[in-house]
């Protein structure tokens, strides 16, 4: 009985753990969307720009391209901070998948470890 549970807990069990697993990791990517966010990052903030018009010399089109500017550097700013922000969850997210899988790998050996060494423990109690 035993070996039928190293068996799964090594084998399948592992699988289904690190599949899990893999889930969260999908879940903040695509939570923070940080590849379309990477793609769209100079992109004006929600789309918002002005038509220049044809002349250069008019106030107006430079007013438009200022505009258009701050809109695109406003959008970067916010899609930057999205994306690092993601980043971070990604990192905390995979540092506790590490200890989580070297616990997953080494609870079989531990546990029974630390019920010899509880109960030596307190037969010398």
């Amino acid at each position: 009985m035993f070996f039928r549970y190293f068996v799964w807990h090594y084998g399948p069990g592992l699988r289904s753990f690190l599949a899990a697993e893999r889930n969260y990791i999908d879940f903040g990517w695509y939570f923070f969307s940080i590849s379309e966010l990477t793609r769209s990052l100079f992109a004006p903030w929600h789309r918002i720009a002005e038509k220049k018009p044809g002349n250069i010399v008019t106030p107006e089109y430079w007013q438009a391209l200022w505009g258009n500017i701050i809109s695109r550097v406003l959008g970067s700013i916010v899609r930057l901070m999205t994306i690092f922000i993601g980043l971070f969850f990604e990192a905390v997210i995979l540092l506790i998948i590490t200890i989580l899988t070297f616990i997953w790998i080494t609870a079989p050996i531990i546990i029974p470890i630390g019920f010899f060494l509880g109960f030596a423990e307190l037969s010398n109690f």
